[in-house]
């Protein structure tokens, strides 16, 4: 027998099944077909695992309103950040220590990552791409870090590497930067520059460790050896470069940029999966994916077929292939549905 009278309540904490899968987020406002399943599954809930719902609406909205705000103030910092290194002054690193990375590591520990990734999603100027994006990936790349258990020395390194990882794009014509039309072959190679120009401006800085500069010069190394500038591969790649890799990929794919329209969700995490064991790291790459698709559980998405439902559980063989409860309360198994995918998650 479920419990009828939790209906309406909302989850603490993720409820996992015997296998570890799990099968209701944190957060979640508990109806009655999650409880059907919970007592499927012979699990049984009490109050330690719920909100008040009046409490966590207003602890939500409050604490989502900061999270806005902390952003755009990071985003305004980078722009000035840019603008100071574009006229010849050093990058003001210690400043950035202090300021911006405690911002930055008080947005990931958010209990709700959905809302970390819905708003980095929905939170963008087309005119100001380059500082939301620097903001984006080093948020992103702060929760990979979380999810491979690096130490609090390498997350601080992870973090500031990432809100620097394009900074040689300061050395870059903005012409070129925000050109709507297809750039020329001279045009991409100066733009590949980037990473090199990065790398030096970080190895003059006073105070910044060599493997934050390897971040600006290495994130578009790939582990098939088919990235820029230097071609290298594998173990020749620095752990956290790969991780800013990853988080760039993502950012840069599901963004609206000023010469390209932002690509579908499902297309997204397809192809990064497909570079699984090609160009990207695997171990990072499917962390990523697994708590990426995880922390959507109970989101409402739109299918490529048009209709739209719900995912109710993660399928910890194929993560971008979720069952999803349509809103005619059919499950459908994206897995067995091989022409059907996730377009677009709807967080409203």
């Amino acid at each position: 027998m479920f419990q009828e009278e939790l209906i309406g309540r909302i989850l603490k904490t993720d409820i996992f099944g015997k296998n570890g899968i799990v099968l209701l987020p944190i957060n979640k406002t508990l109806n009655e077909q999650d409880l059907i399943k919970l007592a499927n599954h012979n699990i049984y809930i009490d109050e330690k695992d719920l909100y008040d719902i009046d409490y966590l609406s207003n602890y939500r909205n409050d604490h989502r309103k900061k999270m806005k705000e902390i952003i755009l103030d990071l985003v305004d910092m980078m722009s000035d950040i840019y603008e100071e290194v574009r006229t010849g002054q050093n990058i003001p690193f210690m400043a950035m220590r202090e300021n911006i990375v405690p911002s930055v590591l008080e947005i990931t520990k958010h209990p709700n990552i959905s809302e970390i990734f819905e708003l980095i999603s929905n939170l963008h100027n087309k005119n100001q791409y380059t500082y939301f994006h620097n903001v984006a990936v080093s948020i992103l790349s702060t929760l990979i870090g979380k999810w491979v258990n690096l130490s609090e020395k390498e997350m601080s390194l992870l973090t500031i590497g990432a809100l620097l990882h394009d900074i040689g794009k300061t050395k870059i014509s903005e012409e070129i930067l925000n050109k709507p039309e297809k750039l020329t072959v001279e045009e991409v190679e100066e733009i590949k520059k980037h990473t090199v120009y990065g790398y030096n401006l970080i190895k003059k800085t006073v105070g910044a460790s060599p493997r934050i500069a390897l971040i600006a010069l290495q994130h578009h190394e790939r582990e098939n050896g088919e990235g820029y500038p230097l071609g290298i591969n594998g173990d020749n790649i620095d752990f956290l470069s790969k991780i800013v890799a990853i988080a760039d990929i993502f950012h840069a794919m599901t963004s609206e940029r000023i010469y390209r329209h932002a690509e579908p969700f499902y297309i997204v995490l397809q192809q990064m999966s497909q570079d699984v064991f090609g160009k990207l790291e695997p171990k990072v790459m499917t962390i990523f994916i697994k708590r990426t698709m995880e922390m959507l559980l109970g989101t409402k998405v739109r299918l490529t077929d048009q209709r739209v439902g719900k995912i109710i559980l993660i399928n910890p063989y194929n993560p971008i292939k979720p069952y999803i409860q349509l809103e005619n309360n059919e499950i459908l198994d994206l897995n067995s549905s091989s022409n059907v995918n996730i377009e677009k998650v709807l967080y409203s």
